[in-house]
């Protein structure tokens, strides 16, 4: 017996390569990462002052020459993160001390 009814389509989305890309790997969303886990675990956003984020900007100097270590060409050391600076601003300066300028 022969049944009405209609075959089902597939609805499943279809993945690109990039969907299937490693989350996080600009050095943006990897200091939002590690300011989540380490400091607040509330959304940042990109223009985010960090001094109010972190009570020890040294601290965070220090985890980000951990976490960016060997490819930093210029460590941080005290006081090179000023407070008034976005988050966009520390990740360009990550950018810029693995580019050595």
């Amino acid at each position: 017996m022969k049944s009405n009814r209609k075959a089902k389509s597939s609805s499943k989305p279809f993945l690109s390569l990039a969907a299937l890309a490693p989350v996080g790997n600009t050095t943006l969303q990897k200091l939002i990462t590690l300011l989540n886990q380490q400091y607040t675990h509330a959304p940042l956003k990109p223009d985010y002052t960090v001094g109010p984020l972190v009570p020890d900007l040294d601290a965070l100097a220090a985890n980000i020459n951990d976490n960016w270590q060997p490819r930093l060409k210029k460590l941080y050391t005290s006081g090179d993160i000023d407070p008034s600076w976005t988050l966009q601003n520390v990740a360009d300066d990550i950018d810029e001390r693995i580019a050595g300028k």
